[in-house]
């Protein structure tokens, strides 16, 4: 524009016809001066992008020389600075203006010359430090702008004065742009900035090609060389045939899509896969001037896309020989049909198992909305839907899947029917190596951190030699170095079978898990996996326990899935092992083995050293409670408070949930005492023979007989409340080597005790039965003191000791007591006729028949030769008539007989009853001494009773008469 205008004024200033016009269009001319190096300037920022982005204070400040100029040129008449002479002559008959210039001419030429220099010097610089292309560029621009200068300056320098006197500059400006436009077009007007290139194409991970309508290359990038294997200076210039021969194929490509954008992906290299994109750039009419190749690389994404290919594949041979899990669908979800590979995929017994069940429920809870999302949308728009999701199986095992659904829509007359086509396929395998690869990134500083953890771990449960404490912490600190979803410690008993001594993690799958886990116990020939362990002294891994042949099978844990053990070993021998479980298949490896076999090195001395120093505090423990339990048993000499101290010590020796005393007595064990039974009263004195397999064989042997369950030992005798009882201990109590009774201890639990508690149980009924055997010599000199050796009832001595007591609670209490003494009328006629054993054989006769019918409480004794006496507490005088009469009358019906002679028993009874009267004992056997005393003298064989101070009869014989 600034050309133009200069051009212009310059061709009118030459064709004025008058000097004042040709000075006026010689000084508006400056404008298009003026504006020539301030565009030149403007055009060097805008090429190098370095004009901002609002230049409105650029421009501005730009425009203000040309005004001062103007202003100068129209004032020059009065101070002449601009021109000092400016006049109006002919050259060969054409009219010019002669100039002489002022100082502020050349302060403009100096300003002038300063813009084109600084556009030039920056557009220079900025080219000559980018690729070939960029510098092709700069001797057009040089040129450009050095023509226009020289010219200038020689004009100036009036050299070409004589010459040319008119200014050729505005003729060079005009061959600068013809040259400035001839290098832009030569070099492409699509080519990008320098600029552009250095901020963005020049860092771009994907390779960017420029070519110009020809097809040859303008510029590329690094991206674009390291892709293709080429230096920039060698291919930039060529056409694409020429520099990217080596690919045939992209060749063909570009040439048949020379006008259109597309897309195409080669192998530039082997293991490097690019994605093309060919761009076409167009003028804003439509004109294509260039293309641009962008070069994405896709190598990441052709190894995924090669990786699911070859499952694919893989899958497609499979099914060839078995069907893949493929299914239908009806519109709300539900199998409707399914094949073989969904019933192996979704762990169920059959297909039918399948049908009628919605899809969602064979996929981690989570994912069930996305699921009925995704058909739902397959269902509303008929359209195939590919997926990806965590598939569940009916066993809980969770795994990585791929679906595509497919609507298929079948009619007949005129009616539609919807099913969707299912596929599925298990890529657990392919999400899985990509965990594992990310894994491997941190192996190395995990493997510090375990080691770390695992010396801490067997640091902490080596610390302790509480056996308890050790167990607890075992699982506790194996899991800061292995993970897993539940573990126990299994230990060997004294039997030899394996029990679970120590759990952790099995309560978050249900307390019947827990306690199927607490309970376990089993024979080691039973599981081969523990077997393989305690023969090879080697950890095992089990991937998949669902697979495994050896695996021991409980349904509560039928969870667990990936395992892995180690044995524990103490001084060679094998003590134990651990036990830990995923329930993820395939969790565990070879590295998780290891390490718990290093810390099951640690464990087995930590329980060596534990068990050592809880069997020495056992041991002294069970002595001192087996010392204190014997010595408060052989304390005693009453046989019933030995036989209830051995009840309550026995439990301090070994728990029981129940146990029994029996006492031999002649060929049988008779029940005297038991603890723990519902109804004891229905089981004491219950007796059976000593032969009993069982008590036999502890009487034959001398020792304990442990049933480790008694209800599957057809030798248990099942009586009474037994139904409960597992384990069970018989214990032979002997005294001087000679069996005295039985003891049994029971328990619910099968094999709670062990020949260990056999032993400790044994020392103690070993003491018991010496306790019973001074406990009954005890009562035997005690009942040799206080009972009358014929009749068996208490001597006279004995029957005052009761008797003072029950009388002074009677007067104490105000209770009833009454008394009777009863009299043999004919002991000395059968002393006489039958002799002494006779009338002894007639004692004891009276002893049995008093026995027999009075009550416990009452006390009865023998009271002189053939005199008995009988104390009836809680007992009026009514009452005791109607007892004594009983007793009488029993007796009567008795014969004694001695070969031919036969001797009937008659008895006198003399009653009495405690009154406000009766100060003593003595008063009450008084009175009825006196009754029994006046009975024998109204004619034997009668009773008499103290009344009001005198011997009366009952009131039946006072009415109806004496009796006979």
């Amino acid at each position: 524009m600034g050309l133009a205008l200069w051009m212009g004024l310059y061709s009118l200033e030459l064709a004025s016809p008058s000097e004042s016009l040709a000075v006026a269009l010689n000084h508006l001319g400056f404008i298009g001066v003026g504006v020539v190096p301030a565009g030149w300037l403007l055009f060097a920022l805008a090429y190098t992008e370095r004009l901002p982005r609002r230049p409105g204070r650029l421009l501005a400040a730009l425009a203000i020389e040309p005004l001062l100029v103007q202003l100068a040129l129209w004032t020059n008449a009065s101070h002449h600075a601009f021109y000092i002479r400016l006049e109006w002559t002919l050259w060969n008959g054409l009219p010019i203006l002669q100039r002489a210039y002022g100082p502020l001419f050349w302060l403009h030429t100096v300003y002038s010359y300063g813009l084109l220099l600084v556009g030039t010097v920056w557009l220079l610089f900025t080219l000559i430090h980018h690729s070939a292309f960029y510098r092709a560029q700069a001797p057009f621009f040089l040129i450009a702008i050095g023509l226009p200068w020289l010219v200038n300056l020689l004009r100036l320098s009036n050299l070409l004065l004589p010459v040319l006197p008119l200014d050729p500059t505005p003729i060079a400006l005009l061959f600068c742009g013809a040259i400035l436009l001839f290098g832009l077009y030569r070099t492409s007007p699509s080519a990008l900035t320098p600029l552009a290139r250095e901020k963005v194409i020049e860092v771009m991970d994907e390779g960017l090609l420029v070519l110009d309508s020809t097809g040859r290359i303008l510029d590329l990038n690094p991206a674009a060389c390291r892709m293709l294997q080429v230096e920039a200076q060698a291919v930039v210039g060529q056409s694409v045939g020429e520099a990217l021969h080596p690919w045939p194929q992209l060749v063909m490509w570009m040439q048949s899509v020379s006008s259109e954008s597309a897309s195409l992906e080669i192998q530039p290299r082997p293991g490097c896969w690019a994605e093309i994109h060919h761009i076409p750039i167009r003028t804003p009419g439509g004109h294509r001037v260039g293309a641009l190749l962008r070069l994405h690389n896709i190598t990441q994404r052709k190894a995924i896309e090669q990786a699911l290919q070859e499952s694919e594949a893989r899958y497609r041979r499979l099914i060839e020989a078995s069907p893949e899990t493929i299914f239908l669908l009806n519109p709300e979800g539900c199998f409707t049909w399914v094949n073989r590979q969904a019933v192996h995929l979704f762990s169920v017994g059959d297909e039918q198992a399948l049908l009628g069940r919605h899809w969602s429920e064979f996929a981690a809870p989570e994912e069930a909305p996305y699921l009925t999302a995704v058909l739902d949308a397959v269902t509303r728009e008929g359209d195939v839907k590919n997926l990806e999701y965590t598939g569940q199986d009916a066993e809980g095992r969770r795994f990585f899947a791929q679906a595509t659904l497919t609507a298929l829509r079948f009619g007949r007359n005129g009616e539609e029917r919807l099913e969707i086509l299912g596929l599925v396929r298990d890529i657990t395998a392919f999400k899985t190596a990509q965990e594992e690869l990310a894994f491997v990134a941190q192996e190395e500083r995990r493997q510090r951190e375990l080691a770390q953890a695992l010396r801490q771990a067997a640091l902490t449960v080596t610390a302790s030699l509480d056996f308890s404490e050790v167990l607890d912490r075992l699982l506790e600190q194996v899991a800061q170095v292995i993970p897993y979803d539940s573990g126990s410690v299994i230990l060997f008993r004294e039997d030899g079978k394996a029990y679970v001594a120590n759990m952790r993690g099995y309560e978050q799958f249900g307390p019947e898990v827990a306690q199927a886990v607490r309970n376990f116990v089993f024979n080691l020939e039973w599981g081969q996996n523990f077997v393989w362990m305690s023969l090879n002294k080697q950890p095992l891994i089990i991937p998949d326990a669902s697979r495994d042949p050896n695996w021991i099978v409980l349904k509560e844990t039928s969870y667990i899935r990936s395992w892995v053990g180690a044995p524990i070993i103490a001084h060679g021998e094998v003590i134990g092992f651990f036990s830990l479980e995923k329930t993820q298949p395939d969790f565990y490896r070879p590295e998780h083995a290891e390490m718990l076999m290093i810390f099951a090195s640690h464990a087995g001395i930590a329980l060596q050293n534990a068990r050592l120093f809880a069997e020495a505090q056992r041991r002294a423990l069970e002595a001192e409670t087996l010392r204190e339990a014997t010595a408060a048993v052989t304390a005693a000499l009453d046989l019933d408070q030995v036989l209830d101290l051995i009840i309550a010590n026995l439990r301090r020796v070994i728990p029981y949930d129940s146990c029994a005393v029996f006492l031999l007595e002649k060929g049988y064990v008779r029940l005297v005492r038991g603890s723990g039974f519902a109804h004891p009263e229905k089981l004491i004195g219950h007796r059976f023979p000593a032969g009993n397999p069982l008590v036999e064989e502890a009487f034959r042997t001398g020792r304990p007989v442990v049933l480790y369950d008694a209800q599957q030992d057809p030798r248990f005798q099942r009586w009474g409340e037994v139904e409960k009882i597992r384990g069970w201990i018989g214990l032979p109590m002997l005294a001087h080597g000679q069996p005295i009774g039985y003891l049994t201890i029971d328990s619910y639990t099968p094999g709670a005790y062990t020949e260990e508690h056999a032993r400790l149980a044994q020392a103690f009924a070993n003491q018991a039965a010496i306790a019973l055997e001074n406990a009954r010599l005890f009562e035997q000199v005690q009942q040799a003191a206080t009972t009358d050796a014929l009749t068996g009832l208490a001597n006279r001595r004995h029957f005052f000791d009761l008797a003072q007591r029950e009388f002074a609670r009677a007067r104490r209490y105000g209770s009833t007591l009454s008394l009777f003494i009863l009299d043999v009328d004919n002991l000395k006629e059968v002393n006489d006729s039958g002799g002494h054993l006779m009338g002894d054989r007639l004692l004891q006769m009276v002893g049995q028949k008093m026995r027999q019918q009075l009550r416990q409480p009452d006390i009865a004794a023998r009271y002189g030769g053939d005199e008995f006496i009988v104390l009836l507490p809680e007992t009026p005088l009514d009452k005791a008539i109607r007892v004594a009469e009983r007793l009488r009358q029993s007796l009567a019906e008795e014969i004694i007989r001695n070969g031919e002679q036969a001797f009937p028993i008659a008895t006198s009874i003399g009653v009495a009853e405690m009154d406000a009267t009766c100060l003593s004992l003595d008063d009450l056997i008084e009175r009825a001494d006196r009754a029994l005393y006046w009975a024998k003298t109204q004619g034997k064989g009668r009773i008499a009773l103290w009344l009001n101070g005198a011997p009366a009869l009952p009131p039946w014989i006072r009415t109806h008469g004496a009796a006979t």
